[in-house]
């Protein structure tokens, strides 16, 4: 377990244009809980984990909120108190005052209307406080929709171009099928993660009209292949063609296959279409030092592209020391060890040339000059943006990227 530490969480309310907030009496019978915002969440609920490691977890109620212990309300907590969550063995224990309530969960919704806060950011829905074995998971019950807002704008902003509206409709669509699968494979205690592990998920604080209105205009609608929802992935910017999903992820799927994305490529007007990253032999050595290839650094005599996928995606790359041993990475182990020297991400894609440089038969410099960023297979999100300025609509760019898949309402 982590060192302990406390996140304060401030339940604030924004009143909306001819609405207030309402707040209930405590019914004295116990009340089984759908309820998040002060409105139903209705069966397409998502739960996305916005936290998993808090060992104690404080925070002050600004309005009016109910409070339910494994499913039943249990009080409804006045604005002032101070909430107090504690992790007990499998249990939590929850003290307001001078009362003490144990509980495998806590769920926390607002008796109206409003947002709740966590670490600044504002969320729909309801919380829900679960113990753990590392601590407490905090989990954010939202709609398909309003999860779908809170992901758009991290995922694909568009600083509200309506020539970009087709490419967001498409990715609402893909987006909104991913989210399905990832719900219809429930664990225990939440369907996804916040950030890259499966979508970017920020809440409520950058959402746009224009996304909602996408949202809205697709409503219910997936990607399905053999009358099954598909299994869709999408990327940054293919950098000119994308990849099949069995050379990079194993799995072999019909729909996600290498496609052409146009000459210039549909990406292009990405801004981080083309990069470069500059590296010296030590860097490059300590890499390899860095992911437990050896346990220690070594010089480099050699960097050779083997082959590469159709896509022209770097499939095996070489690396020769001066001790006289090779190690041949895959398509797969490329990126994780090559690193962005900027932020230490992984290396941007596998469409990528080399130029090498050597001083005294030992590698000095290596340059990469790739282009796109991701894995590169399915959508391809700026693609779908260069599509939509180009004039094609949300169905043409979802064929585009997903071929032999169709459309269909079935999610309501």
């Amino acid at each position: 377990m982590k060192n302990k530490f406390t996140y304060f969480l401030f339940i604030s309310i924004f009143i909306l244009s001819g609405c207030t907030a309402t707040v209930r009496t405590v019914s004295p019978q116990k009340t089984k809980v759908i309820l998040g915002g002060g409105k139903n969440i209705p069966a397409d609920t998502v739960r996305v984990l916005l936290s998993e490691e808090i060992s104690s977890f404080q925070y002050r109620v600004d309005i009016p909120v109910d409070l339910y212990a494994d499913g039943i309300k249990i009080a409804m907590i006045k604005k002032g108190n101070l909430i107090d969550l504690k992790r007990a063995g499998t249990e939590l224990t929850c003290r307001i005052q001078r009362k003490t309530f144990r509980a495998n969960s806590f769920k926390v919704s607002l008796a109206g209307e409003g947002f709740l806060t966590f670490k600044k950011s504002r969320y729909r829905g309801l919380f829900e406080f679960i113990a753990s074995a590392s601590g407490i998971m905090l989990v954010n019950h939202v709609t398909m929709n309003d999860y779908l807002r809170g992901v758009l704008p991290y995922e694909l902003p568009t600083k509200n171009d309506k020539s970009y509206f087709q490419g967001l409709k498409a990715f609402a669509i893909t987006a909104r099928t991913y989210t399905v699968i990832k719900t219809d494979k429930r664990n225990q205690y939440f369907d996804l993660f916040p950030d890259t592990r499966d979508q970017v998920y920020g809440g409520a604080d950058r959402e746009t009209e224009m996304d909602s209105v996408a949202i809205a205009e697709t409503e219910g609608m997936l990607i399905y292949y053999n009358n099954e929802p598909a299994q869709v992935l999408y990327h940054g910017a293919c950098g000119g063609s994308t990849e099949a999903a069995r050379h990079i992820f194993q799995n072999d799927y019909p729909y996600l296959i290498p496609v052409k994305d146009g000459d210039p490529p549909n990406c292009s007007i990405s801004p981080t279409f083309g990069w470069q990253e500059v590296y010296s032999g030590e860097e490059i050595s300590k890499f390899f030092f860095n992911t437990k290839f050896f346990m220690e650094e070594k010089a480099i005599s050699d960097i050779e592209i083997l082959s590469r996928l159709s896509s022209g995606r770097v499939s095996k790359l070489r690396i020769s020391f001066k001790t006289g041993e090779q190690i041949t990475l895959d398509q797969r182990e490329i990126r994780q060890v090559f690193r962005q020297k900027k932020n230490n991400g992984i290396l941007r894609s596998l469409l990528f040339d080399i130029q090498k440089d050597f001083k005294n038969d030992v590698l000095a410099k290596l340059i990469i000059t790739g282009k796109g960023s991701g894995h590169g297979v399915g959508l391809c999100q700026w693609g779908a943006l260069g599509m939509s300025k180009e004039g094609a609509d949300y169905k043409e760019i979802i064929q585009h990227y997903f071929p032999s898949t169709v459309i269909q309402i079935k999610y309501d």
